[in-house]
């Protein structure tokens, strides 16, 4: 599963906020924001423009997974863009043992928009697997999870 990382915390207008930085300039941005930006819950007309969303981080469910059901199998997947292979795998490997994944599935958007897209398949012993293309990451993950539900 892939739960964007943020939600929607508020919606402003760009009309109103000229209006109150204009009104409030002995205010930092935060303050204002906090403060009386906000349009709180309530409704927003359609015939506003230029609306302005601000977004809060939503929670991280795969941190709790394994503390609501242990015995699940649990993959987790981390994409990074444009960094090195040890750095992929080593934020893989901290993703896994913070969550406790049976395994991590590791890529970097730089090779995946290059047309290579390569991935780490990383266990909770530390073996790791490369895998090319989206059929050949699928394929042998599922052979992977296969296996352990044999044993």
């Amino acid at each position: 599963m892939a739960v964007s990382d943020y939600t929607i915390d508020y919606v402003t207008c760009i009309n109103y906020l000229e209006n109150v930085f204009k009104s409030n300039n002995n205010h930092s941005i935060k303050e204002i924001f906090d403060r009386v930006i906000r349009f709180n819950d309530s409704k927003i007309s359609s015939d506003l423009n230029d609306l302005i969303l601000v977004l809060k981080p939503t929670p991280k469910i795969i941190s709790i997974i394994k503390d609501i059901s242990p015995a699940t199998t649990l993959v987790g997947f981390k994409l990074l863009d444009n960094v090195e292979e040890n750095e992929l795998i080593k934020v893989a490997k901290e993703l896994r043992d913070k969550n406790k994944c049976d395994y991590v599935v590791a890529n970097d958007l730089s090779n995946i928009r290059l047309g290579n897209h390569k991935a780490f398949i990383i266990d909770k012993n530390n073996n790791q697997e490369v895998a090319y293309g989206k059929e050949n990451i699928a394929k042998k993950l599922v052979k992977k999870l296969i296996n352990d539900k044999q044993l």
